[in-house]
């Protein structure tokens, strides 16, 4: 780290220096990396393993497992512990098993099993209303058996224009497009797109412009790319890509430039990238990336410092990552990682102060990498023993994820983006187990909430419980790009903060313990007159996620 050296007149320094303008963070306030050591703490003690988190309100739901019979219930935790929210008023389900949760109008409407009037039980339309004046003890309710004899199996629900779009089976139509206000009646069938009993299987909704683009099958066509406005009348195939009964598979959507772009196969360029207007006029293939009918099989995609990256994969260079500008020209290859035909298969991308970070595999290790858009600027941060088991988290200035360790144990690490600044997280104080996190699909879960990181892990080798860190990583970074006045200093009332280049997207006050106290967005300017006299840190971010942390004196 960086420091700038300031001679100080001793007989002058008071507060004359202190009410000045602030363009620098004091050396004597760079304590490092961390000015707080947590160790992650358990929320609950029976193993749930959760998984699904969404957060409504002021809490936390997620799909947790009884440590009594192994079903599976809708949990709920503020942070200090788990309730579970168990069976149907109406039907006294053995386990509810929620997913495909999303909050919506103070409910959570999800996918829920209940019996049928079979010999059964399948998955509904269920919901949970999330009220101020909370009921631990409340239940989970059913909105519509849309296959009272089968299993509709609702997936997909996804927003628009103060309704819940989503694919469902009701045992005579197929699976097909559906809609829902929250309630029954306003629970029906949108559009039989595959007319009859067959499935139209419309998969991969994504809002754009009022309207919905989403795959789905006609029965004629092929699966293609399709619109809703949210009426029948107004859904629609968009545009055939593939002619004739084959399909073109439209999916991986991802909004970017002011267009949807996603992956497609013509059935003569084979699988590139595209995007969509949301017109057929305005429907094309952006560049094809592998001449000939083979396929480059775009993936990854992630929105970075203007522009879309991905990874893809060709014979000449393997999987590789690319980057485009959603033009022809501008669309390419941004460096090959393992040189030849090999694939160094780039993918968990994440940002972080600025920069992309990624796992690859450059042939020799598995590393973490970053790059700043450019290919000298794309090289490795760190060598890992294995690739994480899920994605990376962004929380709080660091990225976590969970990897091997040098023996073959999974365990959870962090980085602030460099190789010193990798290192295993600190773990709570328990029986130990060597391998805290099992490597396996489903066994590793986290979401950030309310200032915590929350993740699944079994420390003391009973099962996979829910625990949460809270950190205050408010290491005071001097970047010399941003240019930041802050005055005056001390501060009665209002502190007014002036940027150069650098467009304020947030502030953030913090004791001077690190406990965060209240945030400003696209703010120049904050009043503290309802805090006490004493030390505070502020930390300033960027439009360009930088960000500066910097200490100031309430009178």
């Amino acid at each position: 780290m960086k420091t700038k050296n300031y001679l100080f007149n001793k007989s002058k320094l008071g507060s004359s220096i202190l009410s000045s303008r602030i363009y620098v963070t004091l050396a004597a306030l760079l304590i490092g990396s961390t000015m707080l050591a947590q160790t992650p703490e358990m929320v609950s003690g029976s193993p749930l393993n959760a998984k699904g988190f969404t957060e409504l309100g002021n809490r936390l739901y997620f799909n947790g497992e009884s440590s009594s019979t192994g079903d599976r219930w809708l949990y709920s935790t503020t942070g200090s512990s788990a309730n579970i929210h168990s069976g149907y008023v109406s039907s006294g389900a053995t386990e509810n098993d929620p997913s495909n949760m999303i909050a919506f109008n103070g409910q959570l409407i999800h996918r829920g099993y209940q019996p049928n009037s079979g010999s059964g039980y399948s998955y509904e339309l269920a919901s949970f209303n999330h009220t101020s004046t909370y009921d631990v003890y409340a239940f989970p309710e059913l909105i519509k058996n849309i296959n009272s004899g089968g299993d509709s199996n609702p997936r997909g629900l996804t927003e628009l224009n103060g309704n819940l779009y989503f694919s469902a089976d009701d045992g005579i139509n197929g699976r097909e497009l559906w809609i829902t206000d929250g309630t029954e009646a306003g629970t029906q069938l949108l559009k039989d797109i595959n007319t009859g009993s067959q499935d139209g299987n419309p998969n991969s909704f994504i809002e754009y412009n009022g309207n919905l683009i989403f795959e789905a099958d006609n029965g004629t066509d092929g699966t293609e790319l399709w619109i809703t406005d949210g009426t029948s009348q107004g859904t629609e195939m968009l545009i055939d890509i593939r002619p004739g009964s084959q399909s073109s598979n439209p999916h991986r959507f991802i909004e970017f430039d002011n267009k949807i772009f996603f992956t497609a196969n013509d059935g003569t360029n084979g699988r590139e990238l595209w995007a969509t207007d949301g017109t057929a006029s305005g429907t094309s293939m952006v560049k094809d990336m592998y001449p000939g009918p083979q396929n480059i099989y775009p993936s990854d995609f992630i929105v970075y410092n203007g522009m879309l990256y991905f990874n893809a994969s060709n014979d000449v260079n393997g999987r590789e990552i690319w980057v485009s500008d959603g033009t022809q020209s501008g669309t390419s290859m941004l460096k090959d990682l393992n040189p030849g035909g090999d694939s160094s298969s780039p993918t968990h991308f994440q940002e972080l102060d600025g920069l992309l970070y990624f796992f690859a595999d450059d042939g020799t290790d598995d590393g973490l990498w970053v790059t700043d858009g450019t290919s000298t600027g794309t090289t490795l941060v760190v060598t890992v023993s294995s690739m994480p088991y899920q994605g990376m988290t962004n929380y709080d200035g660091r990225l976590y994820y969970v990897t091997n360790d040098a023996n073959g144990d999974g365990k959870l690490w962090v980085t602030d983006g460099s190789a010193s600044g990798t290192e295993l997280a600190p773990s709570p104080n328990v029986a130990p187990n060597d391998s805290p996190f099992p490597n396996g699909p489903g066994t590793y879960n986290s979401a950030v909430f309310n200032g915590s990181f929350y993740f699944t892990a079994d420390y003391d080798n009973s099962g996979l419980k829910l625990y949460k860190l809270t950190t205050n990583n408010l290491g005071i970074k001097d970047y010399e790009t941003i240019d930041f006045v802050i005055h005056p200093n001390p501060v009665e009332d209002v502190l007014y903060l002036e940027s150069g280049s650098n467009q304020i997207s947030e502030i953030i006050l913090f004791s001077i313990t690190g406990q965060r106290l209240q945030s400003w967005e696209g703010k120049s300017e904050i009043n503290l007159s309802e805090y006490n006299s004493g030390n505070y840190l502020v930390k300033i971010t960027t439009e360009n996620n930088k960000s500066v942390t910097k200490q100031i004196i309430k009178k």
